[in-house]
């Protein structure tokens, strides 16, 4: 069966792959794709990460956005959901490792989620077991996850 991807789906990613772009430029560098990496707790090497995209795009050393869907797609089967929910939660997390009232709108707006302040309130307080109006990574999962406190 072949895969494909939903336009949901490339809008996602796009919205990744901009926060790793070099500049605007349309290219994201080994070491944008090491910190993506990173994120996903994939133990790999800058220099590794540099030499599979120069295999995978004719020796050059930069990916641009269609490479990086491609590569997407080929690894997503290795990939569950809950290692997307710890790229997500480490992209908009705080310094305190947690995800803010005021970042996670900024989450809610980079997937086009039209809620109200009130709901965002709402969600918050209904899954922030701690009380301390963000959210920690496990009530970040028990959020995502549909499960309440």
């Amino acid at each position: 069966m072949e895969e494909y991807v939903t336009p949901e789906e490339v809008a996602k990613y796009w919205e990744v792959f901009r926060i790793f772009e070099v500049g605007g430029s349309g290219y994201i560098t080994a070491k944008g794709l090491f910190s993506l990496m990173e994120i996903f707790d994939v133990k790999v090497s800058e220099n590794t990460l540099l030499q599979m995209i120069k295999a995978n795009n004719n020796g050059a050393e930069t990916m641009n956005f269609e490479e990086f869907v491609a590569m997407i797609m080929r690894k997503r089967a290795h990939y569950s959901g809950q290692a997307l929910h710890r790229c997500v939660f480490g992209i908009f997390k705080d310094e305190c490792s947690r995800i803010s009232l005021g970042r996670f709108r900024m989450l809610l707006n980079t997937l086009g989620v039209d809620i109200s302040d009130e709901t965002i309130d709402e969600v918050i307080k209904s899954n922030n077991v701690r009380g301390d109006g963000s959210l920690a990574y496990d009530e970040f999962l028990r959020m995502v996850n549909g499960n309440k406190k």
